[in-house]
């Protein structure tokens, strides 16, 4: 980890509890204001506990991987689903994280739930960046890889795609829709950040600054430690309540299995953090986009207790654009895909939606 809580999680993840007191007060009681329970070596080692069953678990994702069906540098485009006659759809993740939180296990599987009607289902999968996609940003991966896989879907099917977007990917879908108008029926946008000056990343300035400097892109462990510390007492308290289940459990399966993703991450190349970083951090927080330009119906789903993209960032987006429904429910950013409320409260909405016929 590249930041200050560095030295004391280092000594917890090695069951050294040595000095604890001294090392709290000298890296995190500054930090962590009022956070009592970090301050409790009792719950540091349940924690330790926790982390190290986790380490520990057998689970293994076993779902076998759809057929690619088109690929161009790192992204490729795997095929869920195909039937004649049907609305084509195309979902399109974010770039800092792996795709499949879309496809996590067959009981988790929002991708394999929507395969089962009678929808074309596609996943735009964007890898971890080859040498030319080191100098790519959000222009360059609209441009050059998913205006390129909407051309190639929509000349295999010859009818006009519906674009869902996730997180940042949701953006890109925007973006996209500007330029091939055409060749998008509409848009579904879930948990996509727009404003971000709502964004609330305790470590970020210093320690992205830092890593920009340090690297030729940003490797996919600071990148998960940005988002860790963004609200780090969570965290804290996530594996201490692991540390009490049975590791038989299905709680505990879903936990192994989507911290396991969290850590299975893929690099990002450093122009598109830097975007990230000056544009929209740094500066204003403004996007370079103009969404009022997409008249486009647009569903935007918003996840009310959502800490990675909250609900005035989200909101923003929204507001911007000119044909829109808006969709609020009561989830995180990754539980809305994933929790025990995704398949009610999100994937049953969103095939109802997919499934609507348009004049």
């Amino acid at each position: 980890m590249n930041n200050t809580i560095d030295p004391i999680f280092e000594q917890i993840i090695k069951g050294n509890f040595a000095n604890f007191e001294e090392n709290f007060k000298k890296h995190l009681s500054n930090l962590y204001v009022g956070e009592n329970a970090l301050k409790d070596i009792t719950n540091w080692q349940k924690f330790f506990l926790g982390f190290t069953k986790f380490q520990q678990h057998t689970y293994q994702r076993e779902l076998s991987e759809p057929q690619t069906i088109w690929q161009e540098g790192s992204a490729r485009m795997l095929q869920y689903k195909h039937c004649d006659n049907v609305p084509v759809v195309l979902f399109v993740p974010s770039l800092i994280n792996k795709s499949y939180i879309l496809d996590l296990s067959r009981s988790k599987s929002m991708l394999r739930y929507l395969a089962k009607e009678r929808l074309n289902i596609n996943l735009l999968d964007w890898g971890e960046p080859c040498e030319e996609e080191l100098d790519f940003g959000f222009d360059d991966y609209v441009h050059n890889r998913l205006c390129h896989a909407i051309n190639h879907l929509y000349s295999l099917y010859n009818k006009k795609i519906i674009l869902v977007g996730y997180c940042l990917g949701g953006i890109l879908a925007i973006h996209s829709a500007t330029l091939l108008n055409d060749k998008i029926e509409r848009i579904a946008l879930l948990a996509t950040p727009w404003d971000f000056t709502q964004l609330n990343f305790k470590f970020q300035h210093p320690s992205l600054a830092n890593i920009l400097v340090q690297f030729d892109k940003v490797p996919a462990a600071s990148i998960k430690n940005l988002f860790y510390l963004q609200d780090f007492p969570r965290v804290f308290n996530k594996f201490i309540t692991f540390s009490e289940l049975d590791p038989k459990c299905s709680q505990a399966k879903n936990f192994v299995a989507v911290e396991r993703w969290v850590s299975d991450g893929i690099s990002v190349s450093k122009k598109l953090m830097q975007e990230i970083y000056q544009k929209h951090i740094a500066d204003s927080g403004a996007w370079s986009i103009d969404p009022t330009k997409c008249k486009l119906p647009c569903l935007v789903v918003i996840p009310t207790n959502d800490r990675i993209a909250p609900p005035a960032s989200t909101i923003a987006l929204a507001k911007a654009l000119p044909n829109r429904q808006v969709i609020k429910i009561e989830a995180g950013h990754v539980g809305m895909i994933i929790g025990s409320g995704a398949k009610l409260h999100l994937w049953f909405v969103l095939k109802k939606w997919l499934l609507l016929r348009r004049t």
